[in-house]
């Protein structure tokens, strides 16, 4: 009874190794897929049968690596064209995941249940722990497995620590039993460096994905501003012909005015025209096209909404990277127009100051507040609906520049150098 149940417990391990580590693989289980994974879990099964007749229980153990999971790794690299890496951490993982079925059954033994009730346990777990991996884990984790080495082997560094770890201190020697402290903490240390090691790629990854939002909204922006350029220079085009059909009716008017001696009315009439000429001309802050379409977005929602926009800029070119510059002063105008707002129509205004100041850029954005906001550590706190000071401060910093918030005569002051 007990050797039946050992080898049907092998059986449904063999069977949730191979049809998990085609998951792993990203291999849909579809009804080939399926046919094919259930022949190799045959032939598998045909090779750890003739082991166990021919050498026993425990040499079948110790060569269960040689005729079942190298296989099985070599298979998924052949037949189905994975790499390498990525075969050997799936098959490596799937051993990992066998360990909740483990650890519940031993449980279970200890609390006194019969074997029979053990092994029910474990192949309860098992069955579980089955479909939850393949219905919410595996189309994450196959994604990354089909990814260069470096993510690969990186994500798969803990099961593969593990599987070296568990055969070399629990089946090829008694390591494990012999209350080693080396062998105790040497989990928890692995545990510690793959925490580190994961929190610098997280962070390192993290921010190339926030760049990424950040071009991506610099660009969809540049491209707004731009489609609105082109209607402003549509109308403005058009206001231009309308002076060129009118110059010859200004021009006889204007030589009328002056024949009749009539200065003040020929003075006007200039002054008019020369303001309708004006208007046909569209601002321009900078040379730079992705940070004059920021600053002139935010110029034009300034005007819309009844705010006084001042702008002094002193350079000609950008010579740090454009992005998170722009990334900077869209986060700092929009939290300038966000406050002012609040305030009554008659103080609102903004002044943006570019210019270079001991061969660094200066950037200083100032407005009015009726309320003073709470510092803490020099730094403001931040509102629910403000661009967050401290991911402004951050960007600032990664250009090698500092920036400082502050206020001063009722005025809200940010200052960058760069």
């Amino acid at each position: 009874m007990e050797e039946m149940i050992v080898i049907l417990h092998g059986a449904f391990l063999l069977i949730f190794g191979v049809f998990l580590s085609g998951s792993f693989v990203d291999l849909h289980l579809d009804r080939k897929n399926i046919l094919t994974l259930f022949w190799v879990c045959l032939l598998l099964g045909l090779l750890q049968t003739i082991t166990l007749i021919l050498w026993g229980e425990d040499i079948t153990w110790l060569v269960y690596p040689w005729i079942t999971h190298l296989p099985l790794v070599v298979f998924l690299h052949m037949y189905y064209h994975k790499k390498w890496s990525t075969s050997i951490v799936a098959v490596a993982s799937t051993y990992l995941c066998c360990q909740p079925s483990k650890w519940f059954g031993i449980i279970s033994s200890y609390l006194g249940a019969s074997l029979v009730n053990e092994y029910i346990i474990r192949w309860s777990v098992l069955f579980f722990v089955a479909i939850i991996i393949v219905n919410y884990l595996t189309p994450y984790l196959s994604q990354i497995y089909l990814r260069e080495d470096r993510s690969v082997i990186l994500l798969g560094s803990v099961p593969l620590t593990y599987y070296i770890f568990d055969y070399s201190v629990g089946i090829y020697t008694d390591l494990w039993l012999s209350n080693n402290p080396i062998v105790a903490e040497f989990l928890p240390f692995f545990l510690c460096v793959s925490f580190l090691v994961f929190a610098m790629v997280y962070y390192k990854e993290n921010e190339e994905k926030m760049d990424a939002k950040r071009k991506e909204k610099i660009i969809h922006l540049s491209i707004e501003q731009q489609s609105k350029e082109m209607e402003v220079m549509k109308h403005k085009e058009y206001k231009t012909r309308l002076l060129r059909h009118d110059m010859r009716v200004f021009l006889s008017d204007l030589y009328l005015s002056i024949e009749k001696g009539q200065k003040d009315e020929a003075l006007r009439m200039i002054r008019n025209y020369m303001d309708s000429v004006e208007s046909t001309v569209i601002p321009k802050y900078i040379n730079d096209p992705m940070v004059d379409h920021v600053i002139a977005s935010y110029a034009e929602r300034c005007e819309c909404e009844g705010i006084d926009f001042v702008s002094i800029i002193e350079v000609d070119t950008i010579e740090v990277d454009e992005v998170i510059l722009c990334s900077i002063l869209s986060g700092v105008l929009e939290n300038a127009v966000v406050d002012q707002l609040s305030c009554p129509t008659d103080m609102r205004s903004i002044k943006l100051v570019m210019r270079k100041q001991c061969d660094q850029l200066l950037v200083s954005i100032s407005e009015p507040l009726l309320e003073i906001p709470m510092f803490i550590d020099g730094m403001p706190i931040d509102k629910n609906d403000r661009h967050s000071t401290q991911e402004i401060r951050h960007l600032v910093e990664r250009l090698g520049g500092t920036c400082e918030f502050s206020m001063k005569d009722q005025m809200y002051i940010f200052r960058a150098l760069i």
